[in-house]
């Protein structure tokens, strides 16, 4: 999403000083946030937003690494 204005980030208490942040909220399916990851390094990424959603069971855990 683009944050042009910086209004969401400030709602959600993303620092946007200087430089914004990429911080990815996790909602589940009643849309409450239910983890925040910060300091995202794109190596892991999509392996890092797995395993929280596994271990909140909001996806069925599987044989994949």
């Amino acid at each position: 999403m683009a944050d042009i204005d910086a209004k969401v980030s400030k709602t959600y208490g993303v620092d946007t000083y200087f430089f914004p942040k990429r911080v990815t909220f996790l909602i589940n399916k009643d849309g409450v946030v239910f983890d925040i990851i910060k300091n995202v390094s794109l190596e892991d990424y999509g392996k890092k937003i797995i395993k929280v959603f596994k271990e909140n069971k909001l996806i069925e855990k599987s044989n994949d690494k």
